[in-house]
Parts: structure tokens; C-alpha cells; sequence
């Protein structure tokens, strides 16, 4: 949880012991950590609308990354690399916004 987000507002925050426990019980569509999109597209069909976020440029998503100062260097540039490959697999949903 970064500074200032609240639990069940931004997101809902769970424990990674909470997280794998409601795996174990089969409580979630799918929990792919990326390329999520691939797996619901093979279990829900056409009956979902996949919408693809994206920033308006690499530059104007590193620039919010590094502002906000909640990742280290290397945390950074891992961050960069998946992007760039998720970008790769925008041909995969029904609407990039």
C-alpha cells in the first residue's frame, strides 16, 4: 500500500498468506501476475470487453514511476521491461484507452 491509498477504496490489500490462501480455495478468476488478459480470454470467451490502459508515452510512464519514489532503481527498470513487453500483447484486447 503506497502513502495516502486506502484499503477497499484504490485497491483491496491482502496479505500474501491471505492471497495464497483464497488461491487455495478457489476464490479468484485467475491470478496470473502478467499476460492475464490471455488466460480470461481462454476461460471467459468473448463474453468479457478486454480494455488495454496504457500511458501516452514510455517516457511519461517512466517519469510517473520515478516520481513517485516508491520503487528502487532496479525495481525501475523491471517495471520498464514488463511494460515493454505487455505492450507486445495489446493486439489482445478489444480497446487500448
Amino acid at each position: 500500500m503506497r502513502p495516502g491509498e486506502v484499503d477497499g477504496k484504490d485497491y483491496y490489500f491482502v496479505s500474501k498468506e491471505q492471497f495464497l490462501k483464497m488461491i487455495e480455495r478457489d476464490e479468484l478468476l485467475e491470478y496470473a501476475l502478467v499476460y492475464g488478459a490471455q488466460t480470461l480470454r481462454r476461460i471467459l470467451g468473448n463474453s468479457a470487453v478486454f480494455v488495454f490502459l496504457v500511458a501516452e508515452s514510455e517516457l511519461a510512464l517512466v517519469e510517473r514511476l520515478v516520481e513517485r519514489k516508491t520503487e528502487s532503481r532496479d525495481e525501475l527498470l523491471v517495471r520498464i521491461a514488463t511494460a515493454r513487453e505487455e505492450v507486445k500483447h495489446v493486439r489482445n484486447f478489444d480497446y487500448v484507452w
